[in-house]
């Protein structure tokens, strides 16, 4: 494969000429190239690109003459051939000067290539030509081409004739060979086609192909072909035709005998991306190493030369493109330039199995390198390198270089063997001489496989020897294979291959060891691939006790086609037993047809294979990319492509004909990779052999990729068939359908591809693979909720809200219940769309989840407003037009349409339901989390729920609950008797205290959630009035839950009015942090401690919890404070241990007319803790007694309360209405809080009247009108 690289150069010309240049041709050694003008012929020579000696008609002979047409070298390049328009050929002869050059190259001092290298002269000097003109033939006939063939010259002319001239100047008398008379076909397979059809036909252009024995040729109506002789005759009878399809605009053509090209030349040639003028090929011929192509703009012909600026020379309409010849051609700017300047240019290449070293083959010897010590090694000894010539190119044996040379010494072909690790030099290097010239080399485990210029293959095996200093390696020859009956031309053979491929897979091999021996040989004769394969139909060998190497070997068996138009094959003889399809097929590369594999089937469970089942099947498909190596194991096609990037905007419009980089785009070559597996599974799936199609797909399974293998294959076909105009008889969708559901993967990928697919092609889709409904409840089942949303949008498009909705509340209580945040936020907004009437699409589904409720408290980080706002300020961040029913900004706007009301109220529901289900279970933690990452009105919605699921029923299950979620330890009685130096309130731990103040605004958001918050500040926020101390609180923070408590002061006078449960306080402390640290610093040294003291002390820290922990708890306590639930108040409080949070819950039942039954229930549940902790916990003992005077107070509260209300009836459902209205306002406006989205002075009084009026609906919604169970 040949990759166009860069901008094309144009030629610079020295001499000064009014003409511009019309045909241009090489010389059969690619050494020199003529350049024909009008009037004058120059010869140039190849590398370096100059001039030697130009040819300048005079004006009578050409007035005579005419203008030069065309130019053509004879054979041993001693003689051009020049036809004119009036129908003459002049025959110029080149006399060479012996050992007189125009130019040599100057190297600085100290290089080691001095002129006593061999061939320095010849290699690396351009000589001095002269030319005369010898004779001139007047043919009577205007002549359209030329082409030299052996010792003749072959002359096309207007009249549809061939002529072959001797280029002695005289014709030899054969008769003219007529172009109608000669058949054209297809192929050369056919049978003998039609003629032309028409008498005005003539050749334009023609160049003779050596290796095919025939001529490229180019009509003058535009379309090209092959014209090949049948027999060894050159005449009409014996001629026959073959057409190149597509071409209809042919102008010339150039053949690269080398690498097997041949280049048609258009009229209209249009790169990629090329704004400008098309470029119009008149001439063209490829460059001495067939790397770059030289070409002739027939658009320049009617301009004039353009003089070069910078030094004077003359830019005439010749560009040479360069090509980079696939990935088995070394990047020539990596290569040694000490090597690469006396042979180039590069011939060969070989990298070893590591891809660690490579080896490259030059015009000389040969050089590798290494890319672990980026060194090259090249030969000492420089008569050594210019002396040896690689013929059939090289190949790595473990740590040897294989190569068969021609010593230009002894005049021998010879197979070498050199050590990587050893110098290189002769004296290191194995040396066999072999009877023929190699024209191809390859190496399969021990063996090392010829390919002689005699149409034979020999086969030699190669071994290691430890002996000496140094390791070596000896070959010995195993077999001969004669192939001159069926390889018309040796330089017809692009690889020779030995493999362990056969048509029977191993299990059916009689020896099973054989399956990774060498069984075939794979030739790729001019795009046909040949297999020979051991002919094992006779008795085995198993003579094991005699050498290997001297024992006989099995024949093989006649060749057989497998393919054509192979470019490149690619086979491993690695064994895995898990990947057995992929690694025993052969990979086949086809050019424009795609790609091939011949791949071994297997029956199933080591079952005996049906007769009629064929051992292999090849198998078609197509890539986007040329492929340049195949990853057996990976299921993956290295390749490369070609880009192209126009860069027309660099230069004005005047001066675009000058510069190159405006008329042509860049052109830049990009390796990459592309899966193929899908094509292979539907094809197998096409011919029936879908058992195949598993074993393949499970051996592939562990692919990262294979998901999108099996989307490729259901998207594919489901475009094909959908929009086929035809009906198709026997579709393929629902055999992939049944195919794909083998695999766990098989919901998530239908509605990937769904999702990529056009709407209209849906019902085709689901017809196969099943209804959407009912994949998105195997969904739920299988708890993939990510899917499930997926298929909720499928849903949305295709069915009636109803179904929708329903939907989208089974998965949004699901998301619910496993804690799936961010699919709830979503799942909100979309069920408020539903109800909107909203029609666009939601957005995509969330690939990646947030924390569990285990840390999902996070929320709140740099939170600056009330802790009971709801959810509307994230809208910037979710982009939730309507997250919760709550107010937020004018009524108005929110309660305008009774379709957003009866949406929100049936979310709130839900909602409600679901913390009602947390606190019944006692997942505190999870209610938080819950209330943090939805936004949910916690502070609210527990105020009317304080005397239903707000209730605490068990105080002790409670406790122990709380224990166990926030991994709390439970009290222990220290081992000493000394009292704590925190009882009575002796040492407080101001500092301590004041930091979980300040850092309870962060309670649950320390785990560096990304959710964005904004960071509104506000005057009268209880967490905005730390900011000013923030740094050193974070300084102090950042050592843990042990240095916070460090630091103690005297108790201050306030006492335990300066509790976290006092929303006063919280607004007012950031006057009294910088205060609090003063008198730390004050009060610190007048701290004296027991050791005895530091140990109690140390005992009553470690039976904390985690800081973490610690910090939700204070936050939750400022939650159920605000709420009014007292009785969560104490537990947390017990939780703990401190006699200030119990202080003032019955300060507050004190003073406000607490319910009596809250009290009551308080009473009982503290009443049960003491019970419970003197049998099974007596660690809470020491604290029960600190707060026992509280509790007796309680007790004559309760006996207080219960005598008036003896005879009262108590209302359940009317709880919430008998506290005080005035606490309750202030506590629901403060739970409420105001929103920084809405108006300042909206109030929310009208909310909780509603919120009143919907009790009853509420608990009669609860009663299971709204739930949906999956049909």
């Amino acid at each position: 494969m040949y990759f166009l690289s860069g901008w094309p150069k144009r030629l610079l010309c020295p001499l000064e000429s009014l003409e511009q240049p019309l045909h241009i041709q090489t010389d059969p050694q690619r050494a020199f190239f003529a350049v024909l003008f009008p009037s004058q012929l120059s010869i140039w020579y190849c590398r370096p690109s100059v001039l030697i000696v130009s040819y300048k008609e005079l004006s009578k002979a050409a007035s005579q003459f005419g203008p030069y047409k065309q130019a053509e070298w004879r054979p041993d390049s001693t003689m051009i051939a020049v036809s004119t328009a009036n129908g003459y050929i002049l025959f110029f002869e080149i006399p060479s000067a012996r050992d007189k050059y125009l130019y040599e190259p100057i190297y600085p001092k100290g290089s080691p290539h001095l002129k006593g290298t061999p061939h320095y002269k010849e290699e690396q000097c351009a000589p001095l030509l002269n030319l005369e003109v010898k004779k001139v033939l007047d043919l009577q006939a205007s002549i359209t081409s030329l082409q030299s063939m052996l010792e003749d010259l072959l002359v096309a002319t207007a009249d549809g004739f061939l002529h072959l001239i001797h280029w002695d100047g005289m014709t030899n008398g054969r008769k003219a060979i007529n172009l109608c008379t000669v058949p054209f076909s297809l192929d050369l397979q056919s049978s003998r086609g039609s003629l032309l059809g028409f008498e005005d036909v003539c050749i334009r252009d023609m160049e003779y192909c050596a290796t095919l024995d025939g001529f490229a040729v180019v009509f003058n109506d535009g379309r090209v072909g092959f014209i090949t002789p049948v027999s060894s005759r050159f005449t009409a009878e014996q001629l026959h035709g073959v057409w190149a399809q597509d071409v209809v605009d042919g102008t010339c053509v150039a053949v690269n005998n080398k690498y097997r090209l041949m280049a048609f030349g258009c009229a209209k040639y249009q790169s990629d991306g090329a704004k400008k003028d098309p470029l119009k090929i008149s001439s063209m011929t490829w460059g001495s190493e067939g790397y770059h192509l030289w070409v002739i703009d027939g658009n320049s012909s009617n301009m004039k030369p353009q003089r070069n600026a910078n030094n004077g020379s003359q830019q005439l309409g010749i560009l040479q493109f360069q090509f980079i010849k696939s990935a088995l051609t070394v990047n020539p700017c990596m290569i040694h330039n000490t090597y690469l300047e006396s042979n180039w240019p590069i011939r060969f290449s070989a990298i070893d199995k590591l891809g660690q070293n490579v080896a490259v083959v030059g015009k000389f010897g040969f050089a590798h390198y290494s890319l672990l010590t980026k060194k090259w090694k090249l030969f000492g000894n420089i008569t050594q390198e210019q002396t040896m010539m690689v013929t059939g190119g090289l190949a790595w044996w473990n740590d040897f270089i294989v190569l068969a040379c021609y010593n230009l010494n002894d005049h021998q072909e010879e197979l070498r063997i050199y050590l990587r690790t050893s110098n290189l030099d002769n004296a290191f290097a194995h040396i066999t001489k072999v009877q023929a010239n190699t024209l191809l080399l390859s190496v399969f485990r021990d063996i090392v496989i010829l390919f002689r210029a005699d149409c034979s293959i020999c086969l030699y095996s190669i071994e290691r020897r430890s002996e000496g200093p140094n390791p070596t390696a000896s070959i010995q020859i195993l077999q001969e294979v004669s192939m001159s009956r069926y390889i018309p031309h040796p330089f017809l053979v692009v690889s020779v291959t030995l493999t362990s491929v056969r048509t029977e897979t191993g299990i059916t091999l009689k020896m099973p060891q054989q399956a990774c021996e060498a069984e075939s040989i794979m030739l790729n004769l001019a795009g046909q691939l040949i297999m020979l394969q051991r002919d094992r139909s006779g008795p085995q060998i198993r003579d094991k006790d005699n050498n290997p190497n001297q024992r006989k070997h099995l024949p093989f068996c006649a060749p057989v086609v497998l393919a054509q138009s192979v470019e490149n094959v690619w086979t491993t003889c690695r064994i895995n037993k898990q990947k057995r399809h992929l690694l025993e097929a052969l990979w086949l590369s086809c050019g424009g047809a795609g790609m091939k594999v011949w791949l071994p089937l297997f029956p199933r469970d080591h079952r005996k294979p049906h007769s009629f089942l064929s051992r292999r099947i090849m198998l078609p498909f197509h890539i986007n990319i040329y492929p340049l190596a195949v990853l057996f194991e990976d299921a993956l096609v290295l390749g490369a492509v070609n880009d192209t990037v126009l860069y027309d905007c660099l230069y004005t419009q005047t001066s675009a004909r000058e510069h190159l980089e405006v008329l042509f785009p860049f052109s830049i070559v990009e390796r990459t990779s592309q899966i193929y597996l899908h094509h292979i599974l539907r094809q197998l799936l096409v011919r029936n052999l879908g058992e195949q199609a598993l074993l393949l797909a499970h051996s592939c399974a562990t692919l990262p990729y294979f998901p999108h293998v099996l989307e490729l294959m259901l998207h594919e076909v489901l475009e094909e068939e959908a929009t086929s105009r035809e009906p198709i008889p026997d579709p393929l969708l629902p055999t992939v359908a049944k195919f794909i559901t083998e695999f766990p993967l098989f919901l998530q990928t239908v509605v990937h591809c769904a999702r990529k697919t056009e709407y209209a092609l849906w019902n085709y889709l689901f017809a196969a693979v099943g209804n959407p409904k009912d994949l998105f409840e195997e969904c739920l089942m299988a708890q993939d909720l990510d899917t499930a949303a997926s298929y909720l949008i499928i849903l949305q498009n295709m069915e009636v809200p109803a179904v929708s909705r329903q939907h989208a509340t089974l998965l949004f209580n699901t998301a619910l219940e496993q804690g799936k945040w961010d699919l709830c936020r979503h799942m909100i907004r979309f069920l408020k769309a539903i109800g909107s009437g909203e029609t666009e699409t939601p957005p995509a589904t969330p690939t990646t989840q947030e924390p569990s409720s285990s840390g999902g408290f996070e929320f709140f980080r740099h939170r600056s407003i009330s802790l009971s706002q709801s959810a509307e300020n994230l809208h910037s961040k979710f982009n939730l037009t309507k997250t919760l029913s709550m107010p937020s900004g004018p009524s108005g706007k929110r309660w305008s349409k009774d379709s957003d009301c009866a949406e929100n109220m049936y979310i709130d529901m839900m909602l409600w339901r679901h913390a009602r289900r947390l606190l019944e279970e006692i997942k505190l933690k999870d209610l938080g989390c819950f209330a943090a990452q939805l936004g949910f009105e916690l502070i609210g919605w527990l105020c009317k729920e304080r005397a239903r699921a707000a209730r605490v029923e068990d105080f002790v299950c409670a406790l122990k609950k709380l224990h166990k979620d926030f991994l709390w330890p439970f009290p222990v009685i220290p081992a000493s008797s000394i009292n704590s130096p925190f009882k009575n309130g002796k040492y407080k731990t101001a500092m301590g205290e004041q930091l979980l103040k300040s850092q309870s605004a962060d309670t649950f958001v320390n785990m560096e959630m990304d959710t964005g918050v904004s960071n509104t500040p506000r005057s009268r926020s209880w967490l905005g009035t730390i900011s000013s101390s923030q740094r050193e609180i974070d300084t102090v923070s950042s050592h843990g839950p042990h240095m916070q408590d460090a630091f103690l002061s005297p108790l201050l006078s306030k006492g335990d009015e300066c509790s976290i449960g006092s929303a006063t306080d919280l607004t007012e402390t950031s006057s009294m942090v910088d205060g609090d640290w003063t008198m730390v610093d004050e009060n610190f040294s007048s701290l004296s401690l027991t050791q005895s003291e530091l140990e109690q002390l140390s005992l009553e820290l470690a039976s904390k919890g985690p800081h973490k922990s610690q910090v939700q708890l204070r936050y939750l306590l400022h939650i159920f404070m605000e709420a009014g639930c007292l009785d969560w108040c104490v537990i947390i409080g017990l939780i703990l241990r401190e006699s200030s949070v119990i202080n003032q819950v019955f300060s507050i039942m004190q003073s406000s007319d607490t319910d009596g039954e809250i009290c009551q229930n308080i009473k009982t549940g503290l009443d049960a803790v003491d019970k419970w902790a003197s049998t099974d916990c007596p660690g809470y003992k020491p604290f029960l007694s600190i707060i026992k005077p509280q509790i007796q107070k309680l007790n004559e509260i309760v006996e207080e309360q219960v005598q008036p209300e003896a005879f009262q009836p108590v209302n359940p459902s009317k709880v919430p209405e008998q506290t005080n209205s005035r606490a309750e306002e202030s506590r629901t406006s403060s739970s409420h809080g105001t929103n920084p989205q809405s108006d300042a002075g909206s109030s929310s009084a009208s909310r909780h009247e509603e919120d009143k009026a919907k009790t009853e609906d509420e608990d009669s919604f609860q009663e299971g009108s709204y739930d949906c169970v999956v049909s």
